[in-house]
């Protein structure tokens, strides 16, 4: 929102320039595609370097052991939980970029965004492109972490976690759509309904 950069779940919000005849569904489902990616390869490229700078190390290993139980649980939801945790999310994570917008000056920004999307990591709803970090994350630590790291006390307490990746595949594909729906369906198309249809249906001439 500050910088420019491209984020899904806020970009849900292109509903609203649909539903406005402002932008074609093809347009807007060639949009997310493209930008669901670009969070993917963002999200892999910052685990990959996290890992190689040996982060989970930090805190006699308590970073990775905490790493690698997020991404155990994240991986192992059911598909139909992992769907309203994502609803939930982009409900306030859609709903920050929408008072950011209202925004004219960086600090007006700034405390428009933090109170909900505060409130999502709060309360662990599930976000596609935080999930995107978290399970390459876990899965670099599983599967290549140093025998330093094991040999911790932390390390030894997850030793025996598992993150499935047909799960995980499942995991992804039930938040997106949860995430769509929160962001796209519950914020931006009641706010066109409430705000912007109104005033094209006060303009159409009978």
């Amino acid at each position: 929102v500050l910088a420019g950069a491209q984020l899904f779940t806020s970009d849900c919000l292109m509903v609203m320039a649909w539903a406005s005849k402002r932008l074609s569904l093809g347009r807007a489902m060639r949009v997310w595609a493209t930008v669901w990616a670009g969070n993917f390869v963002g999200s892999i490229a910052l685990a990959f370097l996290l890992f190689m700078a040996g982060n989970y190390l930090s805190g006699k290993g308590e970073v990775g052991a905490t790493a690698l139980l997020f991404a155990s649980y994240k991986a192992s939801l059911p598909a139909g939980k992992a769907f309203f945790m994502g609803i939930m999310c982009n409900v306030l994570v859609s709903l920050a970029a929408y008072l950011a917008l209202a925004g004219r000056s960086l600090t007006d920004k700034v405390l428009g965004i933090v109170f909900p999307i505060s409130a999502f990591i709060a309360a662990g709803f599930e976000h596609c492109v935080a999930n995107m970090f978290f399970i390459p994350y876990g899965l670099l630590i599983k599967f290549g972490a140093s025998e330093a790291f094991w040999a911790t006390e932390a390390g030894q307490r997850v030793a025996a976690l598992n993150i499935p990746l047909d799960q995980f595949a499942i995991n992804m594909a039930a938040v997106t759509f949860g995430n769509w729906v929160g962001g796209g369906l519950l914020v931006g198309a009641f706010y066109w309904l409430i705000y912007i249809r109104p005033r094209i249906m006060s303009n159409v001439k009978v």
